[in-house]
């Protein structure tokens, strides 16, 4: 499986399998099975999308169809080495990377039997935690923004717990945000 190179919000294409079958001119099953018999190269879901999987139509999709024959292979502009350079520098950006945790939080928080948090405050209160633990550890960058999250919520996620009101109030020295 090839490294994942990471998308900006702002230049995705999230598709599903539904998605995927339009666009390659196939049924949704005919994706399904891809996705089983390809198990070893079909690309990781980049997002969850109302509960199921979804990936990045340009970074995910295209270069597996292409690679496996499915569409023909399309002309590249000479500025693809730039664009990803410049996706990394945005995903290294805390302003771009709440958001983006923030929705790795919620996928992960949203399975019925698994839903922890309580309101807004304490998904805030997580993404604060792992922004702050992502930003002083340089591994973390790079291993990219998304994979860094998932391992976190694997680890802490079940033990975590949200910071009382009065301890938040002791560090903020009695001052509201």
């Amino acid at each position: 499986m090839t490294k994942r190179e990471p998308v900006s919000v702002d230049e995705a294409d999230p598709v599903g399998a539904t998605e995927i079958a339009e666009r390659a001119g196939v049924g949704r099953p005919a994706v399904e099975r891809w996705q089983e018999r390809h198990a070893d190269t079909w690309p990781e879901r980049r997002w969850t999308v109302g509960g199921r999987p979804a990936w990045d139509w340009a970074v995910d999709i295209v270069p597996w169809l292409e690679a496996t024959g499915r569409i023909e292979p399309q002309v590249r502009s000479r500025s693809t080495a730039a664009n990803r350079r410049r996706r990394l520098s945005i995903e290294r950006s805390p302003e771009t990377a709440r958001p983006r945790i923030r929705a790795e939080v919620m996928a992960y928080d949203e399975p019925m039997d698994q839903q922890r948090l309580d309101g807004a405050a304490e998904v805030e209160a997580m993404v604060d935690e792992i922004l702050a633990a992502w930003l002083a550890n340089p591994v973390g960058h790079r291993n990219g923004l998304r994979g860094f999250t998932e391992r976190w919520l694997r680890d802490h996620y079940a033990t975590w717990r949200a910071p009382s009101p009065a301890s938040t109030h002791a560090q903020t020295g009695g001052l509201e945000a």
